[in-house]
């Protein structure tokens, strides 16, 4: 079986897990197993998950995930709006990456950005001319000079 492993992340607490996915080379099909701890030893709590796709694995798996309420450190899973607007957020930033990104600008130039963005998507939202998706890049323009903010303040004690 070949796999792909996903990048070890973090339950709220710092759990380290991660989701390893197989694929069965005979039937083409999927398998989805949760692990724990950095050995990647499987966690019982899950039985592998198995699927045409690899969509189709990782949805079983979050299903069965979700099913046991007992578990003392629940993994959060963005809502499918949080993930969908994130990727809007990732496609502006990377349209950007040519001007070097936020590391070297400071907290109050960041925030006049954000008050211009904000103006902007007010305008936008009023507009009879601006799509939805129009409206929902301005968005993202928002959420992301609110990220830069935040990500150079999060060490601020």
């Amino acid at each position: 079986m070949n796999y792909v492993d996903l990048l070890p992340k973090k339950t709220y607490n710092c759990e380290p897990f991660g989701l390893m996915f197989m694929i069965d080379g005979d039937e083409q099909r999927w398998w989805c197993q949760y692990y724990s701890h950095f050995s990647k030893k499987s966690d019982d709590r899950y039985p592998a998950q198995v699927g045409l796709t690899m969509e189709d694995a990782a949805a079983a798996m979050v299903k069965v995930m979700f099913q046991n309420k007992n578990l003392p450190n629940p993994v959060i899973t963005p809502r499918p709006c949080v993930v969908s607007f994130a990727a809007q957020m990732e496609k502006k930033l990377l349209d950007n990456d040519f001007k070097g990104g936020w590391s070297d600008s400071d907290v109050e130039y960041l925030i006049e950005r954000l008050r211009d963005e904000v103006d902007e998507l007010e305008k936008a939202v009023y507009s009879e001319s601006k799509t939805g998706k129009e409206i929902t890049l301005e968005a993202a323009d928002v959420a992301n000079y609110s990220m830069m903010i935040a990500d150079k303040l999060k060490t601020k004690k």
